[in-house]
């Protein structure tokens, strides 16, 4: 399963070294990411994946969301690159769209269009968020059972809830700094939220209403990704 991290506001960055080559037919589809301590794995793995995957990856949409060529999702890749010293993992987006860009020469542009999905509201009626401590850093974990995330800002948390739920959502909360979060509701909730709405999938609702926060059906603007030209064969490593 590739895990699609939101793709967070951060200045432009590459790899120290990356290798990528095309799949040999018959592997699996892998990644394998250090969501924790990037500085003691320092390099992010992703094993027979095609590039619709890897540019959900880097930009943070779901499958719809990307347009271009029907080969995107025909053809296979791994690549294997070191994350510099000191960078966190929320920077991984960004290097991998400049990774991408640089060995595939893949131009593309952005559409922003209305699509069926959530606004993200402030809900007075529950507790409040938690601020983060300020030495915390960002970090994601994903249980089977709740939602972890710390040093997060609203807006970004939007960005997890909508690559977790394949729906865009707008947030509109106005609530500003970074916050540790914990939402009791796993995967399968929230997918299963986004495809049946408020009324049957009450638990993630309740659950977010518990933090203070309200999801409200809307239709929102929704980035998406048109690749105009990429290379089948990436440039030698």
């Amino acid at each position: 399963m590739v895990l699609a991290l939101t793709a967070f506001a951060v200045p432009a960055q590459m790899f120290d070294a990356a290798s990528v080559r095309r799949s040999r037919s018959g592997e699996t589809s892998m990644t394998r990411l250090d969501l924790q301590h990037p500085s003691a794995l320092g390099r992010v793995e992703y094993f027979h994946v095609n590039l619709k995957t890897l540019l959900m990856v880097a930009y943070g949409v779901g499958p719809d969301q990307i347009g271009g060529p029907p080969w995107l999702t025909n053809e296979h890749y791994d690549i294997l690159a070191k994350i510099p010293d000191g960078v966190l993992t929320d920077q991984v987006p960004a290097m991998l769209r400049n990774l991408l860009g640089e060995r595939f020469e893949m131009k593309l542009h952005e559409v922003t269009l209305p699509r069926k999905g959530f606004a993200l509201l402030a809900d007075h009626s529950g507790r409040e968020l938690k601020l983060s401590k300020p030495d915390s850093q960002p970090h994601v974990d994903l249980r089977l059972d709740r939602i972890l995330v710390t040093h997060c800002a609203i807006g970004e948390f939007a960005q997890l809830l909508s690559s977790v739920m394949d729906r865009p959502i707008q947030d509109l909360t106005g609530i500003e700094g970074h916050y540790d979060i914990t939402l009791m509701a796993s995967r399968a909730d929230l997918k299963a939220a986004a495809s049946t709405g408020e009324h049957s999938s009450g638990s993630v609702f309740t659950a977010l209403r518990e933090l203070g926060l309200r999801l409200e059906p809307r239709t929102v603007p929704a980035l998406n990704i048109i690749v105009d030209h990429a290379n089948k064969i990436p440039t030698e490593n």
